[in-house]
């Protein structure tokens, strides 16, 4: 029957606990079984499974290319042992039982895939030394995940397996200590085969230790082979790792090699022993045969890309440039043609360290014998353009002085959650501090990080600078030493460690960093000419962004008392400086924001404004002591000139409960293209600037309720007493603080509310107090994303009257501007507006209403304010699962014979409303004269459109769950007869 299969290209076999054989023979072995056409094979969970055939026919699988072994107890081994060899593990032959015998021919096979074969002890035998002894040199990928007794993946000479082999996957093989194990003695055909290896994956490894090892005379060139076309290593939860590259592989040429990904996490903690990405020969251990040259250094060659390491908690360095050696008496710092140093990962780009909890240094150097070379090509690190850290909380410091001489390449720097780190560039060095001073007579010429593009620090509480520059923290009355004034003046006149990390960034984002007190020193402000875009936020000790304190206008840095403070000898000395230094310059800067920066007082001071050319946004929120924006600076600042922002777009000042104003000096201002202005939660603000403020395309003020129309502009002067006035019209404090006065409830034109506005924690937005003040209000929209909570129970609030007479009249409020209503994810709202006795809400220029995803919400209109929706076109309801019928009838009024109209109605959308049972359950009749679409879907509780009579004269076909179906008859007919029919809706 298996021969007559001519055409059976996939075959899979399952759960059969009793199989014992693919293919019962019947001829005593005689002949050959053959699947033509055969290209897949899986067999999964036979535990009674010892073989593909019970004879010793040949079968013959030519077109094979994808097997998989899952659950296969009963096989030590996949390809038959050699007769001529003994296996590694036994010596007994009889005891293997591999899953293939000699008379199987798959000379196409792939894939191969192996899971869960509890007795496997290995794929081929151990001493396979040719491709004749086996046939497995088309195999492509090999995957092998939880085989827990196999020890060798490869035979001694696996050259003869990698020539077609491009990706290799080990999981949660508990035997397996090593991947590659080659025995020298065993290779015989290495001049025939080069390595197709690209990827290597191994996961929750226990005792693996390392990749390749050699055992016997070594030899590189069998290691340039296996590992030439290498491109991604990935090592994940493999406790016991040692090191990926032994001397012999980092003397290679691995021309491919880009991505390596380390994973150190482990259940326990070993001492004294370190997961390296190279080791140099003088630690290597476990190397078999003799080294020629064991004191040579090993530097690495491979073209390696990208770096990850993650959870390797033993480790302290990342890279030792070289090895310490302090009798050293070199400080040569410079390349000469006779003084070449090896490079170290010279096409390294990427490099993430991820939760190194004992790593206190990337770099450690010897900076005796470090050489920085002239030509920065020859450096290691060149290419180096992205670093990022997360959870490295022993690190104090990223960058040593010169490292920044080493990365002219350096594009980004993210630095997250790292307890310990209290400076990005330090001034420390690793070796011995009197290393400062032979070194920044040396180099001065290279500029540090000039590429520089992005640096982002988050969440790192003992951050106290950014570089060194700012390590030693002076202030205008602190005692410093004559050493400290020389290194001071010094780094001032020829840039040593002078702020280069932020003098060259592009874009700076700093959040949560609770201990850092200044951004810019004033060494660094006016040379701040590449930023772009500054974010800070959550950083409750920052006193000021750009260092200006100190400065006196003799152009020194004020007096110091200099002395080492020990005794009454301090003498008193004025501390040169450049010109200049204490402007604030920002020629590029475009976009700003400042947020919850508790004891900042000021952005700006006005010196700074002239070079605020570029600047296109600014925002500053939730800053408690903040007093001014801009700080007036007389010195520099006539009060005749006019302060001009050419490129200022948008402006936002919020919840800044101690704001003065932007400025207080009598300047005039002219904002050419500013057009949005956000300004709502500072009391204290009673004008914007005192003198006069010119923004010719400014149309409307943003509060935190909304778009209001201009009004007076920026050029409003108020009184406490004109503020309190206004404040009984507010229902809430919260109200009061989402306004900012002269704007109210009486000059809102637009209402749109997202994301993580303050307007969502409201109950009602719109309070009954102010229902007559929303005269101007023209839109509705609120967008609420899944992940924030609101608040918001109803966006009209009509409350009831106090007065029991039943003949009270009813008051009509009409809101005769407002077209649009669209609400969204308000999963607390229960009403837009509720039925009252006394107070009836009209609409009459309305034009769309859309609701979705309000899953409250009940109904939306009443009987008796449907009247004045003439200008309605458009109504959308979706997803809102409480949702029972769309007007509401008031139970006690009489409906019979009246005829409701809505004359522009043209669009009816009503979708995913599983309560749904009509649009209006009243007596009254509906008359559509423009309606021209309906769609109802997944509404399956509706029985009826409205109780009344419905027309629609312009209705040609309704959208239904079923499909598009002509309207033949009104909605109530249609609804009827196609529930009689079985449709469901």
């Amino acid at each position: 029957m298996a021969s007559g299969l001519m055409k059976l290209e996939r075959l899979k076999v399952s759960q059969c606990p009793v199989l014992e054989v693919l293919v019962h023979g019947e001829n005593s072995g005689a002949g050959v079984i053959k699947f033509q056409e055969l290209k897949f094979l899986s067999l999964e969970n036979l535990p009674k499974l010892v073989g593909l055939c019970n004879t010793v026919n040949a079968i013959e699988l030519p077109e094979l290319v994808e097997l998989s072994l899952d659950g296969l107890p009963n096989f030590t081994s996949i390809y038959p042992q050699n007769t001529c060899a003994t296996s590694s593990m036994s010596s007994n032959i009889s005891a293997i039982q591999p899953f293939f015998n000699k008379e199987v021919l798959i000379p196409k096979l792939g894939i191969l895939r192996i899971m869960k074969m509890d007795k496997l002890e290995e794929i081929w035998p151990y001493q396979v030394c040719s491709s004749d002894e086996v046939d497995a040199c088309t195999l492509r990928e090999i995957k092998v995940k939880e085989c827990d007794n196999i020890v060798n993946l490869f035979p001694t000479n696996p050259m003869f397996l990698l020539g077609r082999l491009e990706d290799l996957y080990v999981s949660k093989c508990g035997s397996i200590e090593v991947l590659f194990e080659i025995d020298m003695s065993c290779v015989g055909e290495i001049e025939e085969y080069s390595s197709n290896l690209r990827s290597i994956h191994v996961e929750v490894l226990g005792k693996l230790r390392q990749l390749w090892r050699m055992k016997g005379e070594s030899s590189s060139d069998i290691l340039i082979r296996s590992c030439e076309a290498l491109v991604k290593i990935n090592i994940n939860n493999c406790e016991r790792f040692v090191n990926v590259f032994t001397p012999t592989v980092t003397n290679s040429d691995v021309k491919a090699l880009m991505n390596v990904s380390i994973d150190g996490r482990r259940p326990w903690e070993e001492s004294g022993r370190n997961i390296e990405l190279i080791r140099k020969s003088q630690e290597i251990t476990e190397v078999y045969g003799d080294i020629a040259d064991a004191g040579f250094s090993i530097h690495p060659k491979p073209v390696l890309n990208r770096l990850d390491l993650r959870d390797c908690k033993d480790v302290e360095v990342v890279f030792e440039i070289e090895s310490s050696s302090r009798s050293s008496s070199s400080r040569d710092f410079t390349t000469t043609p006779h003084n070449h140093q090896p490079l170290l990962l010279p096409y390294l780009k990427d490099l993430r360290l991820i939760n190194m909890e004992r790593m206190s240094h990337v770099w450690k150097c010897n900076w005796n014998k470090l050489l920085i070379p002239q030509n920065q090509s020859q450096s290691s690190f060149y290419n180096l353009t992205s670093i990022v850290l997360y959870r490295c909380n022993s690190i104090k410091y990223l960058f040593s002085p010169l490292m920044g001489k080493l990365l002219p390449n350096l594009k980004e720097v993210l630095i997250r959650n790292c307890d310990g780190i209290e400076e990005v560039v330090s001034n420390r060095f690793d070796e011995n501090d009197e290393m400062a001073t032979s070194l920044s007579t040396h180099h001065t010429n290279t500029i540090s990080f000039p590429l520089i593009d992005y640096l982002c620090l988050d969440t790192l509480p003992c951050l106290k600078s950014i570089d060194g520059g700012n390590a030693r923290g002076r202030s205008r009355s602190s005692t410093i030493t004559t050493t400290s004034i020389h290194d001071h003046f010094k780094c001032s006149q020829v840039g040593v460690v002078s702020w280069f990390l932020c003098q060259y960034s592009k874009k700076i984002e700093i959040w949560r960093c609770h201990a850092l007190s200044r951004v810019f020193p004033s060494s660094v402000v006016g040379q701040l000419h590449k930023l772009e875009q500054l974010t800070i936020s959550q950083c409750k000790s920052l006193v000021e962004l750009f260092e200006i304190e100190g400065v006196n206008n003799d152009g020194v840095d004020g007096t110091n008392n200099v002395g080492d403070g020990s005794d009454d000898t301090c003498t008193t000395m004025t501390i040169p400086r450049s010109a200049n230094m204490n402007l604030v310059e920002l020629p590029n800067l475009t976009i700003l924001h400042i947020r919850n920066c508790e004891v900042l007082e000021y952005i700006f001071t006005s010196s700074t404004l002239e070079s605020l050319k570029k600047l296109k946004e600014l925002n500053v929120k939730e800053c408690k002591a903040m007093q001014i924006i801009v700080k007036e600076d007389g010195e520099h600042t006539e009060t005749s000139k006019t302060i001009v922002f050419p490129c200022l777009k948008s402006l936002t000042l919020a919840d800044l409960p101690d704001l003065k104003g932007f400025f207080l000096g009598m300047n005039e201002f002219r904002w050419p293209v500013l057009e949005k202005v956000k300004i709502y939660g500072c009391p204290q603000m009673m004008i914007f600037t005192s003198g006069h403020s010119m923004a010719p395309k400014l149309n409307h003020i943003h509060t935190g309720l909304g778009k209001h129309s201009l009004e007076c502009g920026l050029n409003f002067h108020l009184t406490n007493a004109s503020q309190e006035t206004q404040l009984p019209m507010c229902s809430t404090p919260d109200m009061i603080n989402l306004l900012q006065f002269p704007w109210s409830f009486s000059n809102l034109v637009e209402v749109d509310a997202q994301h993580r506005d303050k307007l969502l924690q409201s109950r009602a937005i719109f309070p009954c107090k102010e229902l007559l003040n929303l005269k101007n209000l023209e839109k509705l929209h609120i967008n609420i994303p899944p992940y924030p909570k609101s608040s918001i129970e109803e966006v009209f609030e009509v409350v009831e009257g106090t007065n029991d007479d039943a003949n009270e009249t009813q008051s009509v409020v009409e809101l005769p501007n407002l077209k649009e209503v669209t609400l969204f994810q308000l999963h607390t709202m229960q009403h837009m507006w509720k039925s009252s006795r006394s107070i009836v809400l009209n609409f009459p220029n309305l034009t769309k209403v859309s609701i979705k995803y309000c899953g409250l919400l009940g109904h939306v209109f009443t009987c008796c304010m449907v009247r004045s929706l003439s200008q309605l076109q458009e109504l959308q309801i979706s997803y809102c699962v409480n949702m029972n019928v769309i007007v509401k009838h008031v139970e006690d009024s009489e409906t019979r014979g009246i005829e409701v109209v809505f004359p522009s109605l043209k669009t009816i959308t009503l979708r995913w409303l599983p309560n749904l049972t009509g649009f209006c359950l009243g007596k009254a009749d509906f008359v559509w004269p423009s309606l021209d679409t309906l769609e109802i879907k997944d509404c399956p509780k509706i029985t009826v459109f409205t109780n009344g009579q419905s027309t629609t004269p312009k209705l040609k076909l309704i959208d239904a769950t079923f499909g598009l179906c002509d309207a033949t008859e009104d909605p109530n007919s249609f609804i009827k007869s196609k529930q009689q029919e079985g449709w469901q809706f």
